[in-house]
């Protein structure tokens, strides 16, 4: 499956490699495809990178949860 894939690389790919657990393989996924898919805007797979990073920070849903709310607010 290869719907938004700009590079010989895929973030999978990645992620297996390089061992990361699913939260930061879920910030390197959005990252890598934010703006490439049809379904999800920059914005928002930008968004949903930062969830998951607050959540590996902190492994607090509600903490990452408010961190992109204020986000949000700021844009």
């Amino acid at each position: 499956m290869h719907h938004y894939r700009t590079s010989r690389l895929q973030a999978i790919d990645v992620i297996k490699e390089w061992g990361m657990n699913f939260a930061l393989g879920n910030v390197l996924k959005y990252i890598s495809r934010a703006g490439k898919k049809k379904s999800a805007s920059y914005e928002e797979d930008l968004i949903k990178a930062l969830w998951y990073l607050c959540y590996e920070l902190y492994e607090d849903a509600d903490f990452a949860d408010a961190m992109v709310d204020i986000a949000i607010e700021q844009r």
